[in-house]
């Protein structure tokens, strides 16, 4: 089974079960992801997009993801790039480092790599990728990691 955290009112293809906070959204249940309503080891794969940086205690949601997982279960989230240029240039003009006042949380990768190594995850792929969809430009072909709006996050539960 698959669980999708934080679907809003558009549901990933493919997953079995998905959890909102937003009682406007297309979920099936309301459910914060700090506070997963499942038993231990019931999914395989959990997805969460552009959703974490807006939990206030991150560590608690990973924890409650693995906690859900079977061994062996995948997850895959994706969050905005602090080394984003734009991130970058928002903080050094207005003090700010996130793109949007709802952002409680923004990471680089070696701190997203901290993150979930704390809880009991291991790192499979990590790809930049721009949620924009324009497309890239040679700059942004050279430059990922300074060029994308968000890393696309895969990892594993050992």
């Amino acid at each position: 089974m698959m669980l999708e955290i934080g679907c809003g009112k558009n549901r990933f293809p493919g997953a079995d079960v998905a959890i909102d906070i937003n009682r406007e959204s297309l979920c099936d249940i309301v459910a914060d992801a700090q506070y997963l309503p499942f038993r231990d080891g019931v999914f395989i794969k959990v997805v969460m997009y552009e959703v974490l940086e807006h939990i206030t205690d991150a560590t608690r949601a990973l924890s409650e993801i693995n906690r859900v997982l079977v061994k062996s279960g995948e997850l895959e989230l994706s969050i905005p790039n602090a080394m984003y240029w734009r991130a970058i240039l928002r903080w050094i003009i207005k003090g700010k480092i996130s793109a949007s006042p709802e952002h409680i949380n923004c990471w680089r990768l070696p701190e997203a790599e901290n993150l979930l190594r704390k809880t009991r995850f291991n790192l499979t792929k990590v790809d930049f990728i721009d949620t924009h969809f324009h497309k890239p430009s040679i700059f942004a072909r050279i430059f990922p990691r300074i060029t994308r709006h968000s890393m696309l996050i895969k990892a594993i539960k050992p």
